[in-house]
């Protein structure tokens, strides 16, 4: 969601005051603003779309892309681990027969 404050007036010192945050809509985002939103959204739908569904449960929460891409390369890494550790166990296995 994307999230703005407005300036309600200027301050004594010359800073503005600032109101409650409310959301932007559409219309409001400049041309540069609305292709990095539409950028943002389609990551986010390749990126949900290609998962399987244990790791998308995890994730599926985190609305930005950058987010679910960093997030899905922890959980990933950490499954890379488990199939070396298993695979290591294997062979260990392997070696008492």
């Amino acid at each position: 969601t994307l999230c703005v404050r407005e300036p309600l007036a200027e301050g004594t010192e010359g800073a503005p005051h600032l109101g409650p945050e409310r959301h932007r809509i559409y219309s409001d985002l400049s041309p540069k603003e609305r292709d990095r939103y539409d950028a943002n959204i389609q990551a986010t739908n390749i990126l949900l779309q290609g998962l399987p569904k244990d790791i998308y449960t995890l994730i599926n929460h985190y609305t930005g892309a950058k987010d679910i891409l960093d997030n899905v390369k922890m959980l990933l890494e950490g499954s890379e681990l488990t199939k070396e550790d298993q695979e290591s166990q294997l062979y260990d296995d392997f070696k008492h027969f």
